[in-house]
């Protein structure tokens, strides 16, 4: 059995310009979030006829979705990789969706110690899904958009030598100033801060879902193009996000809702820091999509949306 050079090799893979692999969760026996099993074959028909396939000791690659999460802020892609670390060759489909949005699905040939990696390049919520015919049942691994972070995250669905099916997560555990991820209860309001206290300024950024349903929104916070605050909050009915910041300078704030992928942009100025009571309002309507009004009091000057 092959499977500790693979996890290592994983690993290494994982965090090649970080400070090593720190963190592992294991889901062969107790997580319900991140592993189901059950018995039969996969209905679903591939994309193509055409079957991946593998060599001994090889890794296929692949890279899923737009590449939004290199374009900017403080999180990074991870991945999901199907391997199969035993000296069989296995067959097997991995299917990976967004949202509910089927985004990968590749039916391959696994020789022994081979594996097949995607990398997730926009923030998301992901099922992965393995079947196949020479495995016995189905494996079944979430990702969450909280577990983008700074960090370098691999889940992997592995295959053991009796042929059945179990997930990995592996992961760094640098710790990651600025990003958060936050479930914020009805009616209920969150604030964090970016900038120091006496920093020469005090303006709000207000994140606001009035609707009857709960909608996960990311909220990033930039200078100069320098990343300073990404957010990734799940808001139920009625409730709030709001981000402080204590700089006076000119920021950019970008806003995403998940799964409509609806975005607006608003933008803060030296100058709106004369308003002590001013703020950028954003609100989440019943379709997923995203309103920016300002709410300046009315001596201060109003900046361009």
């Amino acid at each position: 059995m092959h499977r500790r050079p693979f996890l290592s090799r994983l690993c290494l893979g994982a965090v090649a310009a970080t400070a090593g692999c720190l963190s592992r969760r294991d889901d062969r026996d107790h997580s319900a979030t991140s592993r189901t099993r059950s018995t039969g074959t996969d209905a679903s028909p591939p994309r193509s006829a055409d079957r991946t396939r593998v060599a001994a000791g090889d890794t296929a690659r692949r890279t899923v979705g737009t590449g939004s999460l290199d374009a900017g802020g403080l999180r990074r892609p991870a991945r999901i990789a199907f391997t199969n670390p035993t000296s069989e060759p296995h067959d097997g489909t991995l299917t990976i969706s967004r949202h509910g949005e089927r985004v990968l699905d590749e039916p391959v040939t696994l020789a022994a110690d081979a594996s097949l990696v995607a990398s997730l390049t926009d923030l998301g919520a992901y099922t992965a899904r393995v079947s196949g015919p020479t495995l016995r049942g189905k494996q079944t691994a979430t990702l969450l958009p909280g577990a983008f972070t700074c960090n370098a995250t691999s889940t992997a669905i592995t295959v053991q030598d009796d042929a059945t099916l179990s997930s990995t997560r592996v992961s760094t555990r640098m710790a990651c100033p600025g990003v958060v991820t936050d479930n914020v209860a009805a009616g209920d309001t969150t604030t964090e801060t970016v900038g120091a206290a006496g920093a020469g300024g005090d303006y709000a950024l207000r994140l606001r879902n009035a609707t009857a349903a709960s909608w996960t929104t990311r909220l990033r916070v930039d200078t100069d193009s320098t990343p300073r605050f990404d957010g990734v909050y799940t808001l139920a009915p009625d409730s709030t996000a709001v981000v402080r910041l204590r700089d006076r300078r000119a920021y950019t704030a970008s806003m995403r809702v998940l799964g409509t992928e609806a975005t607006a942009t608003a933008r803060v100025t030296p100058a709106d820091f004369d308003c002590p009571s001013a703020a950028t309002r954003v609100s989440i309507d019943a379709a997923g999509s995203l309103s920016v009004a300002r709410d300046p009091s009315a001596s201060c000057p109003t900046s361009s949306v």
